[in-house]
């Protein structure tokens, strides 16, 4: 496959982490390779998160989803509202405060186009 076949849909959780999910968005937004679509996730959060959400869905409304838990409904059926409305054909998966070093997606790309067998990839952490 070639690199445009890859469309990369990104999903973003978060629950009350609107300082930290700004980063965690602006990390996505500033990959080397562009994702397909970024889908934040709210889980219901009451502290400014889903305003902020909304403004980048404004800012790239071709790019950006939101999705919005009315309540509090835990990390793993937030995640899968998300993985829900997906439209790419590779998921990567980010914690609202947590970052995408900037050539995250492209490396995976790269690791995917030289084992074409191969389902998916994932990475390590860096802590601190």
């Amino acid at each position: 496959m070639q690199a445009d076949d890859y469309r990369i849909s990104v999903i973003i959780t978060s629950y009350n982490k609107r300082d930290f999910l700004i980063e965690a968005m602006d990390s996505v937004i500033g990959q080397t390779f562009r994702p397909h679509e970024i889908i934040v996730a709210d889980d219901g959060s009451g502290d400014g998160s889903p305003e902020t959400i909304r403004d980048y869905m404004t800012r790239y409304p071709e790019w950006v989803r939101g999705i919005f838990q009315e309540h509090n409904v835990g990390i793993p059926r937030n995640r899968n509202s998300a993985l829900r409305a997906v439209t790419g054909n590779y998921v990567g998966i980010l914690d609202g405060d947590d970052l995408f070093l900037p050539d995250t997606l492209g490396k995976q790309v790269a690791a995917l186009q030289a084992t074409p067998a191969a389902g998916g990839v994932y990475g390590g952490f860096r802590r601190g």
